[in-house]
């Protein structure tokens, strides 16, 4: 760690304490903008671009990366420069949240060496798909744990509602502060305009975090009612599907079993030959003699044929 690096460390940082003669001269490269006597933020309009391509291709979970540039000075105090930023490859992402991993590390201080041998890490960048701009208590342990000097900066983007906003250390907070955009790239996407850079007025207060939380419930109750409809529908239906793939005596079994009786096959037959229907032969609805006498036709079927009389003419 640099000299200028030791000095600014501290268990409470604060921008306020970065003194701007420990760092290297530069023009401020944002012309007569208007100027505070603490370290002021400068983001180049490429850096920008590469957060919100990554923030644009991942917007139904966030992503993240590191922030690399330097810190300089000039006649009127220190201030930061944003150069370039790093995807925070292999990180673990969910809807809600992100997780630096081993491998995101790796990579990204890989990037940086190779990319920008140069520049330091400044700090970091995570989106907020259609949360808004603030810093949740997950956040700001990232931040305090991984870039706690008083010159790294947090960036939130949101790739819904197209906002972004900064973070400073603030009496041991971070807190919501403006930047300034260098021009070094021409604005093209319609992403990263002057419109879009926000000072974030609600980064005090907790209701962007009670939002956040009751989104994630939502979704999570939205998932546990499928499951559990996934699997009432696949309980009632296992008995029938497997019954389809044995054979008919296990299907009568089965039925018997989970409806109480088996069907039986000879119900139409007997249905369709009725006890008033009578002996086979019958046709259906036929009516019988009354008084029990039997008719001349079952007379005669009974009976057979006729033999020949011979006093009929042969």
């Amino acid at each position: 760690m640099s000299e200028p690096e030791k000095a600014g460390s501290k268990e409470t940082p604060d921008v306020a304490e970065v003194s701007g003669y420990q760092w290297p001269h530069r023009e401020f490269p944002v012309g007569t903008a208007e100027r505070q006597d603490r370290l002021q933020t400068v983001i180049r309009r490429s850096a920008l671009k590469v957060i919100h391509k990554h923030g644009q291709s991942r917007r139904d979970e966030e992503i993240c990366g590191v922030l690399v540039g330097q810190v300089y000075h000039d006649e009127q105090g220190p201030f930061l420069l944003i150069k370039g930023a790093i995807r925070g490859e292999f990180a673990a992402n969910e809807a809600t949240g992100v997780t630096f991993t081993a491998e995101t590390w790796d990579y990204m201080q890989q990037e940086s060496e190779r990319e920008y041998p140069k520049e330091k890490m400044v700090g970091w960048y995570h989106t907020h798909p259609d949360f808004g701009i603030f810093l949740s208590k997950m956040d700001v342990f990232i931040h305090g744990n991984f870039f706690d000097l008083p010159w790294q900066v947090a960036f939130v983007y949101d790739p819904v509602r197209k906002e972004d906003g900064l973070f400073a250390w603030t009496d041991g907070e971070p807190v919501a502060v403006p930047y300034w955009i260098e021009e070094d790239v021409p604005s093209t996407d319609g992403l990263d305009g002057p419109e879009n850079s926000l000072e974030p007025s609600t980064a005090d207060t907790p209701l962007p975090g009670i939002l956040a939380e009751l989104s994630n419930m939502k979704r999570r109750q939205k998932l546990h009612t499928g499951m559990l409809a996934l699997l009432l529908i696949v309980a009632i239906l296992w008995p029938v599907i497997l019954a389809m793939l044995l054979k008919p005596r296990t299907f009568n079994e089965l039925w018997t079993k989970f409806i109480g009786k088996a069907p039986d096959a000879s119900a139409p037959e007997r249905a369709r030959r009725s006890p008033e229907d009578g002996a086979p032969g019958r046709n259906p609805g036929q009516p019988r003699e009354p008084n029990g006498q039997e008719s001349a036709s079952d007379v005669s079927r009974r009976s057979g044929p006729k033999p020949p009389s011979d006093a009929e003419p042969r």
